[in-house]
This record gives C-alpha cells, sequence and structure tokens, in this order.
C-alpha cells in the first residue's frame, strides 16, 4: 500500500455547506449545445477527467445524462 505525504488537517464539522435552501428550477440551465465539457469520475480515483460528451436537452433545458 502507497504511504500519503498529503498532511492531516483537524476539522469539526465534515461537508458542510452555508446556502439558501434551493428549488428545482435555480437549478435551470437553457443550451442548445450539441456537445458540452464533462467531469469524468474514475473509479477509486481522486483525479478525474475532462472529456467532451453528447448534450440531452429537454424543453430547451440541458439536464443530466446518466446513460453514458
Amino acid at each position: 500500500m502507497a504511504e500519503s505525504f498529503v498532511k492531516s488537517v483537524p476539522f469539526e464539522i465534515l461537508n458542510n455547506f452555508n446556502t439558501d435552501t434551493k428549488k428545482v428550477a435555480d437549478f435551470r440551465f437553457e443550451s442548445s449545445a450539441n456537445k458540452i465539457r464533462v467531469i469524468e469520475a474514475l473509479d477509486g480515483e481522486l483525479v478525474t477527467n475532462q472529456i467532451e460528451a453528447d448534450s440531452l436537452i429537454v424543453d430547451g433545458n440541458l439536464v443530466s445524462n446518466t446513460s453514458n
């Protein structure tokens, strides 16, 4: 097993994000793009890739396409 050289940092609250309550409309993203830049998460890796993928547009809005 590899040794990490990243020093541990103490914390009180993990993943605490101070924000207002969001509505679905707050995440609406109008688009007509055929291709979009996507962050590709690699299983078991901290590093990600940037890929270009076909967009999924529904009623003029860009929506998640989890089938790709």
